[in-house]
């Protein structure tokens, strides 16, 4: 390559329509060498953005800031404001952009934009010819904020993009001077297909980065502050999923024991240094749910799902204590599902977990026990040219875990395993898509229930559970008609049910699904709390109403007979 053909490839890039070939919204031919192309922004896919608002609450206007990937191999900060300025930038605009090195062999592909796409599911042989999409910045954001706002980190994984996790320190904010980001460290793996240049040999059984990095403390990680070793500040760790791994894609999966991604790592959030590792049977690329105590803000427990079907604990010491001051180095992982297989053994066309399990902490009487929700599908093969994941019987699961219990995991297994919860009828309840809601006698002694879904039916979605109800969406593909001339996406499907016994939760529902205008994939549920412009603060769920995956709304409150009027909730950042 010449020095200005890489040049062309930076400025175009960059944003520089170079190769002359764009036209504006008027059909108007762009000047070649100078004007922004309307192609410079690339698609946001499975990206999860963060928002930050570097001013106090009482700000008017805001100085929020919108961190997001996309396609084009970018990371950008964007103006999140509505109307207001951020310095010179206007609202919506950009204030700076970021490119991994893993990307750049991707610019000439896009700027060329000649080359055919290769769709996973299409015949193999059309690989000799066509390539797959390329991807950049795919993967989830998550970030750190210390209480007293001095710092700010954010951690981008590139979920296809690549094997990578960066963290950047986005700390700096004035009225003048936009954010200038500072690399804080890059981990993983440059290269998809083997372990040449990794930053450690610790991080090479990280897979393709799609698990988020989650943010945890524990008393029992206190290396003081970076510049002081006598500070008694306790700093933030990152817990994350080891990847997923293209052997996965397989159908049935081919994956063996060289598999990336079945590993749960614990990461020093301000290094990037791999603090401890566990294995688990297959890949993890959901996040890890984080149990922490409401009062202190520090952790307590973690817990995981793998593409095996499996669901793990992280514990403190043993496996029945939480982390409490225990050295990460010492903590325990323990499989307490095996869920893939009807015999909670192993399989070859298993159910698949993609997402972490949602965790209700249930308060007195039942103080103690964890109930975690999740369903099965394999989202990566939604269309009917994957026989294996399309035959395979998919359910959604309500597990009862009680960690302190050293015998809850022992006693009462049926034909389980000892120690893994399985889909024996004498374990877990099964309960019928249509069938009645079942009864406390029909829950009793058992450590959870499976609600079954129609034939080919998968859940591509997380769980999210706000007062007592759970959320989650599915999908069915639709067997094409001869000669038809349009597109069907599918049916999907939005379910809202009660944790504890699967019963409808939407008022006057009379199942406990849905669909969903328009067919797809719907993306996953979210809930929290907006400030509106007068001050108030209302709760919110977007993905729980059947006219469209992003409608939003108020959440269902709990039943004033069964619940209390109002629920408290206590967050002190220990530091």
């Amino acid at each position: 390559m010449t020095d200005a053909e890489r040049t062309a490839l930076i400025e175009w890039a960059r944003g520089v329509n170079n190769r002359g070939d764009e036209v504006d919204p008027d059909n108007i031919q762009l000047a070649a060498a100078t004007a922004m192309r309307p192609s410079v922004h690339g698609d946001v896919l499975h990206s999860r953005p963060v928002a930050i608002n570097y001013g106090s609450p009482s700000d008017n206007p805001p100085k929020v800031v919108v961190f997001y990937g996309g396609n084009d191999g970018v990371l950008r900060a964007v103006n999140g404001n509505r109307s207001a300025q951020i310095a010179s930038v206007p609202a919506g605009a950009e204030m700076w952009s970021f490119m991994p090195p893993e990307f750049y062999p991707h610019i000439k592909q896009l700027r060329d934009n000649n080359q055919q796409i290769f769709f996973r599911g299409e015949d193999e042989a059309d690989r000799a010819t066509r390539k797959e999409k390329p991807y950049g910045f795919d993967g989830p954001l998550t970030a750190y904020r210390s209480t007293d706002a001095s710092e700010t980190w954010i951690f981008a994984g590139l979920r296809r993009g690549g094997r990578m996790v960066y963290a950047f320190d986005v700390s700096g904010l004035t009225a003048t001077t936009p954010t200038a980001p500072t690399l804080k460290w890059r981990i993983g793996c440059p290269n998809l297909n083997d372990d040449t240049g990794c930053t450690s040999t610790d991080i090479e059984d990280l897979g393709q980065t799609w698990s988020s990095p989650v943010v945890l403390k524990t008393a029992g990680y206190d290396l003081g502050s970076p510049t002081d070793p006598d500070d008694t500040v306790i700093r933030p760790m990152l817990i994350m999923g080891g990847g997923y791994d293209n052997c996965e894609d397989g159908d049935p999966h081919t994956c063996t024991s060289s598999t990336k991604g079945n590993s749960i790592f614990v990461l020093d959030a301000d290094t990037g240094d791999v603090i401890t590792s566990f294995p688990t049977d297959r890949a993890v690329v959901g996040d890890v749910f984080v149990v922490s105590n409401p009062y202190t803000g520090l952790a307590q427990w973690a817990y995981a799902a793998d593409l095996g079907g499996n669901i793990y604990r992280i514990s403190g010491a043993d496996a029945n204590s939480p982390f409490a001051n225990t050295d990460p180095d010492n903590w325990t992982i323990t499989k307490i599902a095996a869920l893939g297989c009807d015999d909670g053994g192993t399989c070859t066309a298993n159910r698949k977990f993609m997402y972490a399990p949602d965790v209700v902490v249930e308060p007195e009487p039942n103080s103690g026990t964890h109930i975690l929700l999740i369903g099965s599908g394999d989202r990566e093969k939604p269309v009917l040219t994957y026989d294996s994941a399309y035959d395979t019987d998919n359910y959604f699961y309500m597990v009862i875990d009680r960690p302190t219990n050293s015998t809850w995991l022992t006693t009462d297994m049926g034909d389980c395993s000892v120690g893994e919860i399985c889909m024996d009828e004498d374990v877990m309840l099964e309960i019928a898509r249509d069938d009645d809601n079942p009864t406390e006698a029909d829950l009793a002694d058992k450590k959870g229930w499976f609600l079954e879904l129609a034939p080919h039916e998968q859940v591509v979605t997380s769980a999210i559970t706000v007062f007592g109800g759970v959320t989650f969406s599915t999908h069915i593909p639709t067997v094409p008609e001869p000669g038809a001339c349009s597109s069907d996406l599918g049916t999907a499907n939005v379910y809202n049910v009660r944790y504890r016994n699967a019963a409808p939760s939407r008022p006057g529902a009379l199942n406990r699904y849905e669909e969903i205008e328009g067919g797809g994939l719907p993306p996953s549920p979210v809930a929290g709390q907006v400030r509106l412009d007068d001050g108030t603060i209302v709760p919110f769920i977007i993905g729980a109403d059947p006219s469209s995956p992003l409608e939003g709304g108020l959440p269902v409150p709990p039943s004033l007979s069964t619940q209390p009027k109002s629920i408290t909730y206590w967050y002190i950042e220990k530091r």
